[in-house]
């Protein structure tokens, strides 16, 4: 197994079970992490969220958590869910910011990760 993703199995990500999806094809599973790093539903969903766009916020979030499921980036995964929770609700939940904060670190940890395993 390529020594990146072996890093990324440590942190807790679902390696496995995405490369189980990808029919055990580490090569495109690590073109998909790489395209994934550059995904602009990372900008949109950080712009919509600091505009207070919350139906481009939600439309963003959505295609990213499921990305990440695909991808096995569960560490991310909680977080974009309640931020989803508390975009569904009319207005959204007096606890969007905190669970955004909480997406937008857990992004980034992840981003930062994948450069430093994958070079992304």
């Amino acid at each position: 197994m390529h020594t990146g993703l072996k890093k990324l199995k440590g942190q807790g990500y679902d390696v496995d079970q995405a490369l189980h999806r990808m029919l055990n094809d580490e090569v495109f599973y690590l073109k998909l992490l790489k395209t994934f790093s550059k995904d602009n539903n990372i900008t949109v969903f950080k712009k919509a969220m600091s505009e207070n766009n919350y139906a481009a916020a939600f439309e963003a979030a959505h295609k990213l958590k499921g990305s990440a499921a695909t991808l096995g980036l569960t560490p991310i995964m909680p977080s974009l869910s309640k931020v989803l929770e508390d975009l569904r609700a009319e207005p959204p939940n007096g606890t969007l910011q905190i669970h955004f904060s909480q997406a937008q670190a857990a992004i980034d940890d992840c981003l930062h990760l994948l450069s430093e395993t994958i070079g992304s």
